[in-house]
């Protein structure tokens, strides 16, 4: 079960990897940070190892629980996925007014993260990718393309993109390496592959 709600959500993820939005009208301001450059939020950033991120959280890159379940939700394609209540460690305090992150790796690595905010409640996403690009210097509210739901919009950059959605009280941003689901996509393809020649009626 573990493992088939790591695939769900490694491919719900796959149109963002894969950069896939619904307007391809839409004003593109270009954005050309790379994914060395891509924001850190709350501490947290692409490329973070295992023991960083488990530190991050708990003081103490050794802590078994987070390793554990880091260790208990991964499958053999080299991805794992980690949800953390950060109320309920020590780091707290850094991340006052987040509700949920959720991090996804590929290879011992930080490929994708998303963080789901308390709040505040704002009247568009436009509102909150200004607050967005105020503090991380990312290109404005216009520059990002709408995807398929109401009040969600991403910006591709040079490798990764940031997904954002601020209405009626959700709040969240997501930021994707673009190797994830490609990755992924071509390791699954290959073991699918690899049984198939190795197959014997």
């Amino acid at each position: 079960m573990k493992q088939l709600l790591l695939i769900t959500s490694l491919f719900a993820l796959a149109p963002l990897a894969y950069g896939q939005t619904t307007n391809t009208d839409a004003p593109q301001q270009e954005c050309k940070l790379t994914v060395a450059q891509a924001p850190a939020i709350r501490g947290l950033r692409l490329g973070m190892t295992v023991e960083q991120v488990v530190e991050l959280f708990t003081g103490n890159s050794q802590d078994e629980e987070l390793s554990n379940q880091i260790k208990g939700n991964s499958d053999k394609f080299g991805v794992a996925h980690l949800t953390v209540t950060p109320s309920s460690y020590p780091s707290k305090a850094k991340f006052a007014g987040v509700n949920l992150v959720r991090i996804i790796f590929l290879d011992g690595r930080v490929n994708s993260f998303s963080i789901n905010y308390k709040g505040p409640e704002w009247d568009n996403v436009d509102q909150f990718i200004t607050k967005l690009s105020e503090v991380y210097n990312l290109p404005v509210a216009k520059a990002w393309r709408p995807v398929s739901e109401s009040q969600r919009k991403s910006l591709k950059c040079d490798g990764f993109e940031i997904r954002a959605v601020g209405y009626s009280g959700e709040t969240s941003i997501q930021i994707t390496n673009a190797q994830l689901g490609k990755t992924a996509y071509e390791r699954r393809e290959e073991a699918k592959e690899k049984a198939r020649r190795e197959f014997k009626p």
